[in-house]
């Protein structure tokens, strides 16, 4: 008797207590509105760039810290001054130097995709989806994610930072990274302190502002093994840290990468970040789920009427390394004002 009092009163517990924070229903994504976002393709461009003279008057706009991207390259109905079919076919070349945005054409590649992006959250967590048209290569075939060139999205997350609201992952984007076209050899990463200690042997992104500058004639570079002081590291972490989430499409299977960028990128070991998606008629999706409050200082920590900045990048259709399309900087707002307004549920 005793035995089913218990039962019974367990059961009813668990039909009318609240659900734990876990346990959260993916938002009715029927009910959100989608916003679209064009993306393009920008082969070697990168932060050096930006500030070069390849880039003319925008690179004063930039040291200014004055114009943003989307200022200066989209119009008020948002067509794009940007000759992105011309870059990825290997036709576009730069201002002064006249070397080629992409050295390496892809042939028949558009420079421009689009993606429809849906935002909510609940009293706990952040929903972000995001679709986009795909022939869904590494969905039909599941070894191509061995080979990197596994379609995936990076989404990259900052609050702060007066430059990434501004010009957004091209921040954190290098010469001399992976891929690009002064990327050192992997015996001279190899041989530097910080690469050496987690046993690296390229350069991955970093923001520029974890690093000293020499002038190269008229242009100024970031030292990719010339780290600031710790001390003004730490000093610049709350405001600099990038947070990215990354979803990669291997077969059926979605697998998330909670990660960040600041002196380096990094694995997030904490791993807060929720992925689930797949690619049907054409199409993928994914869908990010997040606590809004980690308590982790490798990310971005969000609340109801906060406004952030993001960026997105997208690899599709068996582009590899740096071969990937990107946005402008896009405002998310989370019961405020943005590009991509988050939607209150429950």
């Amino acid at each position: 008797m005793r035995r089913g009092i218990f039962i019974f009163f367990s059961v009813m517990f668990l039909l009318f207590s609240s659900p734990s924070e876990s346990q959260s229903a993916e938002p009715n994504w029927s009910s959100i509105s989608k916003k679209t976002i064009t993306l393009f393709y920008p082969g070697q461009t990168s932060w050096e760039f930006l500030n070069s003279r390849d880039h003319g008057l925008g690179a004063r706009n930039i040291k200014r810290v004055k114009k943003s991207c989307n200022k200066c390259h989209v119009d008020e109905s948002g067509v794009f001054d940007l000759m992105a079919d011309e870059i990825a076919t290997g036709k576009k070349k730069k201002k002064k130097t006249k070397a080629p945005f992409e050295p390496k054409p892809l042939p028949g590649k558009k420079g421009f995709m689009d993606a429809e992006v849906q935002a909510a959250f609940d009293a706990n967590f952040i929903y972000m989806k995001v679709s986009w048209k795909s022939i869904g290569a590494s969905s039909k075939d599941a070894t191509l994610a061995g080979e990197n060139l596994a379609d995936r999205i990076s989404i990259q997350f900052n609050k702060k930072h007066k430059h990434f609201k501004k010009y957004g992952c091209f921040i954190a984007c290098h010469d001399t990274n992976r891929y690009m076209p002064l990327s050192p050899s992997k015996d001279m990463v190899k041989a530097n302190p910080y690469y050496s200690k987690i046993k690296r042997d390229e350069v991955k992104l970093y923001a520029f502002y974890t690093r000293n500058q020499k002038q190269d004639g008229k242009n100024k570079l970031w030292e990719w093994d010339d780290f600031i002081d710790k001390g003004s590291l730490t000093a610049l972490t709350s405001e600099g840290m990038m947070d990215l989430w990354e979803a990669e499409f291997k077969g059926s299977k979605v697998e998330a990468e909670d990660e960040w960028i600041f002196e380096d990128r990094q694995k997030d070991k904490q791993g807060d970040l929720e992925a689930s998606g797949g690619w049907k008629n054409g199409s993928y999706s994914v869908v990010f789920k997040r606590k809004l409050s980690t308590g982790d200082k490798y990310d971005v920590e969000l609340a109801s009427g906060d406004t952030i900045t993001l960026g997105i990048a997208i690899h599709d259709g068996k582009m590899g390394g740096r071969q990937h399309y990107v946005t402008f900087p896009i405002t998310l707002g989370i019961g405020a004002k943005g590009d991509i307004k988050a939607k209150k549920i429950n």
